[in-house]
């Protein structure tokens, strides 16, 4: 049959993110006739049937067809996504409730007067800064059995490691907790042993049914430089970002106070490459997959080859935390319009936030209007327009979460 040979050779390429046409012989070879037969059930071929426009096959092929299932995706990106925000704001009522009692919250002696959050994070610095000191002390009394040079060389590194932590700020250190995450995923993708498991749980395919992979996929990459420029941008705006939702909080009308702002930016990190990979998905099985199908059934090209060329790279396996990431620098052009930003290739230019964020916002639409498959345009645009929606009304949705989860005892006076 023409149409299961060309089903049966068809190789994809796509890739999300960026250098994802070739991911470490994970997804470029990829054959599509594999993901296609949850959704194409194929008859036995033996009788040979004909083409015509009654034959069996056409028949079978158009009633046996069903289209991937759109309930249980949404189900899934919104049901871990509003998991996401009410456990960050559990956390982050529990945090701040810990240390606002620490400073006398409640207490007699204090008033009715409540700590503020830039106070109640001074004072989570000052108990970071003596558990790293205490830390420190404990290493030294346990190295000193080992010979002067190691011992020297052991310590002084510790205590740059730790200054540099302390130095770094909350919103670094958030951003490098994930960094450190997405890298460990990247040393399992070199594993040999574990590259299948790592194509099952860690590669998103649309047409595989796993719709958990739309959250793990998130933090995998397969290849060095793409995890080195997303490292790279993450540190740089996602410190930003955290700092944006930090001034957002202090100025809502509920006047919550709030100790930190890690877990409201892991949860906004979270949802927003969720929604990216959401909405890539959906183009990919609902706007690829029926093109792709009427191109592979059109009577024109049955028998032509160059059916198989135009459904290269149509839809394939994805992976990557660029649409999170580029909700965090629309979110942060936004905040600091005066803001300049460096090319990584040119780290001496500089150009304004809005410019550089603005072209790349137009070089995935021209991407989308002109089909370049190198990245996965939709699910940046998606990621840029989740960071302009949730500059405007995040921290309203913030601090309603933080009102309607437990952990907080306090009551701001008025």
């Amino acid at each position: 049959m023409a149409i299961s040979r060309l089903l049966a050779g068809l190789r994809v390429s796509r890739s999300h993110g960026h250098h994802l046409a070739r991911v470490n012989g994970c997804s470029s070879r990829r054959n599509l006739c594999a993901s296609y037969q949850r959704f194409l059930p194929r008859r036995d071929t033996h009788g040979h049937h004909g083409h015509g426009s009654g034959s069996p096959w056409t028949t079978t092929f158009a009633e046996q067809f069903t289209m991937p299932s759109l309930a249980k995706p949404t189900l899934f990106a919104v049901g871990i996504s509003g998991l996401a925000y009410y456990a960050a704001g559990t956390a982050t009522n529990r945090d701040t409730q810990h240390w606002a009692e620490k400073l006398g919250a409640g207490q007699w002696w204090r008033g009715i007067s409540l700590p503020g959050s830039s106070e109640l994070r001074r004072v989570r610095i000052l108990d970071l800064k003596q558990r790293l000191t205490e830390t420190l002390s404990s290493l030294r009394d346990n190295t000193t059995a080992l010979p002067a040079t190691v011992r020297q060389f052991v310590n002084r590194t510790a205590y740059i490691a730790a200054n540099n932590w302390l130095g770094a700020g909350e919103g670094r250190q958030t951003s490098m907790m994930i960094t450190g995450l997405c890298a460990s995923i990247f040393v399992a993708w070199q594993i040999p042993a574990l590259r299948g498991v790592m194509r099952r749980h860690f590669l998103h395919d649309p047409l595989s049914g796993r719709h958990y992979t739309m959250a793990t996929s998130i933090f995998s990459h397969s290849a060095f430089m793409h995890l080195a420029f997303n490292s790279l941008a993450l540190l740089s705006f996602g410190t930003t970002a955290n700092a944006l939702l930090r001034n957002q909080q202090a100025l809502v009308p509920s006047g919550l106070p709030e100790s930190t702002s890690m877990y409201h930016f892991m949860a906004f990190f979270l949802t927003a490459g969720l929604f990216s990979s959401y909405v890539s998905h959906i183009i990919s099985t609902r706007v690829r997959l029926p093109a792709l199908l009427r191109t592979l059934t059109s009577t024109s090209i049955r028998a032509d080859s160059v059916a198989a060329s135009r459904a290269h790279g149509v839809i394939a396996p994805s992976l990557g935390a660029s649409g999170a990431i580029y909700a965090a620098v629309t979110a942060s052009a936004l905040a600091y319009p005066d803001a300049n930003v460096s090319l990584i290739f040119l780290p001496f230019v500089s150009l304004p936030i809005g410019a550089g964020v603005g072209g790349m916002v137009c070089l995935d639409i021209i991407g989308i209007i002109r089909g370049w498959r190198t990245f996965d345009h939709w699910a940046h645009l998606a990621g840029a327009s989740f960071g302009v929606a949730y500059y405007r009304y995040g921290a309203d949705f913030w601090d309603w979460v933080r009102r309607h989860t437990p952990g907080l005892h306090l009551t701001p006076v008025p």
